[in-house]
């Protein structure tokens, strides 16, 4: 019997479908997707049999397209407001999953998430601790103003980095969290955001579950249709 089998790979290679090579999850985390070749070569002639690499690439290709948009579809249930950015982690424009395609001369596909997103991603996979880059992180609090997808954009930050007028740094000095502040018109003291040593994740966004359950759903049907189509295609 010939297996086929698939999985996931982070953090660079996401997703990867192969003949001989499991399917990882973050390196911990196995799917395997055997195919009993023997029993589909029984009602195929030599010809066809040819065609089975064809047909099997097809079907990763395909299959690796359904686990990309599962992904997609399920990022909103899990992460507050994702962005479209972050909602085209895994997947183009024109609906194909983002990275290596199988062939019939390299049966393995692989899905790679930008980089930027992976970056962040991560942390609501796996959760763990963050450690600031310089002295500290900036963690804003309910009342920093935030856009629709409850982020502070790039010139609130520069804002919070050198406060003018009615924002100013608090620290110990003044016998407060080290921060940004805002003096309101009523001279009321409001902290913005807090500057933390670290910040803790816990893991959110199930990738795993999720391309298990897509995979699970979508490859034997892929499968089948790759089959038909190859036979079609047969010369």
């Amino acid at each position: 019997m010939i297996d086929q089998c698939c999985g996931f790979l982070l953090p660079r290679s996401v997703c990867g479908w192969g003949t001989g090579s499991p399917f990882f999850f973050g390196g911990n985390m196995q799917i395997d997707v055997k195919i009993n070749i023997k029993d589909v070569q029984k009602e195929l002639t030599r010809i066809h049999t040819e065609q089975l690499p064809y047909a099997v690439s097809l079907a990763l290709n395909e299959t690796a397209n359904d686990v990309a948009k599962d992904l997609t579809d399920e990022m909103p249930r899990y992460l507050d407001r994702p962005t479209p950015f972050t909602l085209s982690t895994f997947m183009t424009k024109s609906g194909k999953f983002k990275g290596t395609r199988a062939r019939k001369t390299n049966l393995r596909a692989s899905i790679i998430p930008g980089e930027i997103q992976e970056k962040y991603l991560a942390w609501q996979v796996y959760g763990g601790k963050q450690l600031p880059k310089k002295q500290a992180i900036l963690v804003p609090t309910l009342k920093a103003p935030k856009d629709r997808f409850g982020n502070i954009s790039r010139a609130t930050r520069k804002r919070y980095a050198q406060p003018a007028g009615n924002l100013f740094h608090a620290g110990h000095r003044e016998d407060k969290e080290p921060g940004v502040d805002r003096r309101t018109r009523k001279k009321v003291v409001e902290m913005l955001a807090a500057y933390e040593p670290f910040t803790e994740y816990q893991p959110r966004f199930p990738m795993y579950k999720i391309a298990q359950r897509s995979v699970n759903k979508h490859f034997s049907l892929n499968m089948t249709l790759a089959i038909r189509r190859a036979i079609q295609t047969a010369r």
